[in-house]
Order: C-alpha cells, then structure tokens, then sequence
C-alpha cells in the first residue's frame, strides 16, 4: 500500500470516528514516522521512537497540534466549532485566498487530525501530478 493510500484509509476511518482509538494512534504514527527523529541526539533516538508509536493522537488536541506543525510547517489551523477544525496554509504567494481543508469530527482531536489528514492527501495528490 502506497502512502497516499494509507491516509486515504486512515481519512475514511478518521471521518468515522467516534472518539479516542488506539488503532488509528497506530496508523498515524506509522505514516508520519519518519518525522519522528528530526534533529534529535543520538541517545535519545530509540526512547523517542517508544514515545512515538504510544502517542494518542486521536485523543490528544496537543498531540495532535504537535502533527500539524510537523507534517505541514508553516501552516495554521483553528477551530471554527466545537466539532469543526480547518487548517490552512497562510503564505500563498499569489496573495490570493489560501485553500483551507475543514473537517468535522466527534472531538476536536478527530476534527483537526480530519482536516490534516485531508491537506496532506491534497498535497500528495499535487505532486503525483
């Protein structure tokens, strides 16, 4: 399974969502390991891959705030209610309006993941052309 169809499956199972899952902690920690060790020491490498993979991503906002700022740097995100979070990209060079991917889910973690997870597959989906 390619990376665009892992968040494609791990999208449809996010909008389904009803609250906390360790299942889809998983699945996205496994999609986005490779952010996992940027800029860290050595020593400290293999206690941070345990964290990682045990991060709860579908029931932490700050967890989940954390994933945005790495997957899509530079980008923003807010919460419009309280099921509803949209993220955006604020630095469009044509000075035009920025695309934002707004989602909604039965927490605000699933929200904000919803509309990251929407982004990125944008994004993958750009660049494949």
């Amino acid at each position: 399974m390619t990376e665009l169809e892992q968040c494609k499956s791990v999208l449809a199972d996010l909008e389904k969502a009803g609250g906390a899952d360790p299942r889809l902690d998983h699945a996205i920690s496994e999609i986005f390991s490779h952010l996992n060790s940027d800029g860290l020491p050595t020593g400290f490498l293999q206690q941070f891959r345990v964290v990682w993979q045990k991060t709860p991503w579908t029931a932490s906002l700050d967890a989940t705030i954390a994933l945005v700022e790495r997957v899509l740097p530079g980008w923003e995100w807010i919460r419009k209610s309280p099921g509803t979070m949209t993220v955006y990209d604020p630095d469009i060079p044509e000075k035009t309006w920025a695309v934002h991917y707004d989602a909604r889910g039965a927490t605000p973690p699933l929200a904000l993941l919803t509309a990251l997870f929407r982004a990125k597959i944008a994004q993958m989906e750009k660049a494949d052309g």
